[in-house]
């Protein structure tokens, strides 16, 4: 093989049968003649990654790489018809770098005037010099065995402000990186694999949104554009899969034109969110779990004796206080929030149908939020209505201990289970109802199948507030003749008793 170099700084390798041939330089266009034999600065040097040929280049260009570490003694050089290690060939240093000669003048000694020239001249403490290697770019275009262009490593050492400040850029690069992967990582769970994980996982959330104007909506949410059309003070559910807590906005626009409402909701996977618009909503927070396993037997079993003994029922008011009482034992407060979690609040199905059963059973009993904050407690002996905005409404439903009613002396009724007394009123009216049923009664020959009702009402603003009660049955059989028969009883609060038995016709 022939090597050779252009004046330009580029090296060339060529097969030995090109010599006189003549070649382009790939840098500078030149046309350069092969010569016979091979340049002896020029270098075949095959370093890891280079290319199987090898890479020509020249000596100056081959003992910069060496200082600045690119090519090692290990890397091989072609030497004596056979790849070698370069420290074998060069020794440790690399090839011998050229020395500056000073050139000897034509035409012999010098003159008299020179040589007082040269004797004026200062002595030069120390000269290092050395041979400035090529640019880079003069070995871009190198060419190998088959006259294939080859990549060889850049020349000349790095500067010694270039090596410390790289670290500093490696460091910013890196984190950078970082920072990158970071937020891909996130906004992939926020966007795609957290909802498919809680998809997967069945916890949807549940966003109710209560509507307290006399206006229809259209409401959009979040970027899924997720719609739903909200009637006038109604509710309008949005069933929504995410992976991680996020805000979403939710859009009201008017249905007949007007100013949007906006606003962020918090939202997490599983929850039930209820948002109050605009808080024009009054909800009544109420500790149900408290008042639970309260009871008002003393009060009640008064009430019971006097109803069995077919009395004026006077301890109906005790009996309302009690539970009065225990509704406000029960209530918190009212609220006007915006947004209420299910993990901090029991959502009423009474109030909201269906949010009870998409909020948690487990961990401590949560407060009830109903709206409008008003509830139908539950103790031990039933339950009864408790509202903040009508505090003298009455609407109870208990379970009266008794189970033998003595109408007069002539008949008594014997029930197996404790009834139901239900007590209702308002402001101006109190009544009691209570139905034994089935219950039978023997007239004229015939076992007739009816109920007992027990019925007594107060007049409030009566100037004498006097109770009137009574005990009616209405019961019917089939006679010898099978005509149906109708029994009606009537036992008054004096225990005056009516009877009739007639044909019902048909």
């Amino acid at each position: 093989m022939i090597l050779f170099r252009c004046e330009c700084g580029s090296s060339y390798c060529v097969e030995d049968g090109c010599a006189g041939t003549v070649v382009s330089c790939d840098r500078c266009n030149a046309q350069l003649e092969v010569p016979a034999a091979s340049d002896p600065e020029v270098y075949l040097v095959f370093c890891s990654g280079d290319p199987e040929n090898g890479v020509p280049m020249a000596q100056e260009q081959l003992s910069a790489l060496m200082a600045s570490g690119r090519v090692q003694g290990t890397d091989l050089v072609w030497s004596e018809e056979t790849w070698r290690p370069i420290s074998e060939v060069f020794g440790e240093g690399g090839p011998a770098k050229p020395q500056l000669r000073l050139k000897k003048r034509d035409g012999g000694h010098l003159s008299e005037e020179e040589a007082e020239e040269v004797q004026s001249l200062s002595p030069v403490q120390k000269l290092d010099i050395d041979v400035v290697p090529p640019p880079a770019g003069g070995v871009a275009g190198t060419r190998g065995f088959a006259g294939r262009n080859r990549e060889a490593p850049p020349t000349g050492p790095q500067d010694g402000e270039a090596k410390k400040r790289s670290p500093t850029r490696q460091a910013v690069y890196w984190g950078i990186q970082v920072v990158l992967l970071v937020v891909a990582v996130y906004y992939g769970y926020l966007w795609g694999f957290g909802p498919l994980l809680s998809h997967r996982r069945n916890l949807p959330t549940h966003l109710f949104v209560h509507n307290h104007d006399d206006v229809k909506y259209n409401a959009v949410l979040g970027w899924r554009r997720l719609k739903s059309e909200l009637l006038p003070n109604s509710f309008c559910d949005f069933e929504i899969y995410v992976g991680m807590k996020e805000k979403q906005t939710l859009t009201l626009t008017p249905q007949t034109g007007g100013e949007s409402y906006k606003v962020k909701v918090p939202l997490r996977p599983g929850a039930v969110i209820l948002l109050n618009c605009k808080k024009k909503g009054e909800y009544g927070v109420f500790d149900v779990a408290k008042v639970k396993t309260r009871d008002i037997n003393d009060v009640l079993g008064k009430l019971a004796r006097e109803i069995a003994s077919n009395d004026s029922p006077d301890s109906a008011f005790s009996v309302h206080s009690a539970i009065r009482d225990i509704g406000q034992e029960a209530f918190r407060t009212t609220s006007k929030e915006l947004f209420y979690d299910s993990e901090q609040y029991q959502f009423s199905r009474v109030a909201m149908v269906g949010l009870d059963e998409l909020t948690k059973k487990d961990g401590a009993p949560r407060p009830v939020l109903v709206c409008p904050p008003e509830l139908r407690l539950e103790f031990a002996n039933g339950t009864g209505f408790f509202s903040d905005l009508r505090p003298k409404n009455v609407d109870n439903r208990l379970s009266l201990p008794a189970r033998e009613f003595k109408l007069n002396k002539g008949r008594t009724i014997k029930v197996g289970a404790n009834p139901q007394l239900e007590m209702r009123g308002d402001e101006k009216h109190v009544g009691l109802v209570l139905r034994i049923m089935p219950y039978h009664e023997k007239s004229d020959e015939m076992t007739f199948n009816g109920t007992w009702t027990y019925q007594a009402n107060l007049d409030l603003t009566a100037a004498k507030k006097r109770w009137a009660w009574s005990w009616d049955y209405t019961g019917t059989a089939t006679d010898k003749e099978g005509k149906l028969m109708r029994l009606l009883l009537k036992v008054d609060g004096n225990g005056k008793e009516s009877k009739k038995v007639g044909e019902v016709l048909r």
